[in-house]
This record gives C-alpha cells, structure tokens and sequence, in this order.
C-alpha cells in the first residue's frame, strides 16, 4: 500500500506582472476538488512548486554601457543578456523579463520633495516628469550575436543614458 506520493508540481510563473498566480491556495483547492483522498489524512504528499518559488524573488541589475540608433531602432546596450537570462534571448515570447530604469529614483524622489510633479513607470519606479517621455526601445545584452535582447520594442525614458 501506497501512502507516501510525490504528485510532481512545477506551478507556472506569471512572468507578465507581479502577481502570483495561480496562487498556492488556487493550486490546493484544485487538489482538493480533484482528489479528495490526498487530502484524507492516511497519505503524505510530496510535491515541489519549481520557479514558482523563486522567479519573483530577485533582480538583476546593470548599467547602460551606450545607447545608439541602428535601422531606426533604439537600442540600449547593458551588460545582462544571453550569458544570464538565456532563456529570455532565444524564447522571449515564454520567458519575459520586466525591464525598468531604476537610476532616475533620486532625482525623482528630489523632484517630489519640492512639490515638483512625478510620474510613475508601469512596475511603480517613480520618475520625474521630464523624464515621463517613453521611447520604444530594444535593450541589447553583451553578447555578439544579433538576437541577444532582453526585450524588445519596450517603452523606456528618453533620457536613458549611460553612467
């Protein structure tokens, strides 16, 4: 008699915002509704939940090396792409990154201080105003092949520049 289970897992990862979903309880009630039995008390369940455990749990951070016009792209060159997110470079359809510039928060929270108006990015980076202005940018990697973009086509502010 079996009473020890390991039911496999590996919830998904909303990649698109910062919600968590399915939620753990989602993920329990479905087991719940689908197999009573596990839930009686006389087995023991293993399961393992994979990225959905630590996908959301980390940044990673660069700076801008230069930023260039190419085909009349915008491209802004940094030091992540293919040799740390290499699932994002050759599937970025499933595996999105969020990309924001988190350089301009000082300025930004000066700004505000003096009453003077600030904007926020879409993830809730506060920006100053004349730093509003998005442009549609592709954020390029170090790596020499062509498609080693962390995303692309992406709005970021104008004034993204390097350090």
């Amino acid at each position: 008699m079996c009473i020890r289970d390991s039911i496999g897992g590996g919830l998904p990862v909303n990649f698109a915002s910062d919600e968590y979903t399915p939620t753990f309880a989602t993920y329990v009630a479905a087991l719940k509704e689908g197999v009573p039995a596990l839930f009686s008390g006389r087995y023991s369940i293993i399961t393992e939940f994979g990225r959905s455990l630590s996908a959301k749990a980390g940044i990673l951070a660069s700076r801008v090396e230069y930023v260039k016009v190419n085909g009349g792209r915008r491209i802004v060159q940094q030091h992540i792409g293919a040799d740390l997110a290499i699932r994002t470079v050759w599937q970025p359809e499933n595996w999105k990154l969020r990309v924001d510039v988190y350089n301009l928060y000082e300025k930004a929270t000066d700004a505000a201080e003096k009453g003077d108006v600030v904007a926020r990015t879409p993830t809730g980076v506060l920006r100053p105003l004349d730093a509003a202005t998005d442009v549609q940018t592709d954020v390029a990697g170090p790596c020499c092949l062509g498609g080693d973009l962390m995303c692309a086509d992406r709005a970021l502010p104008a004034t993204v520049l390097p350090l």
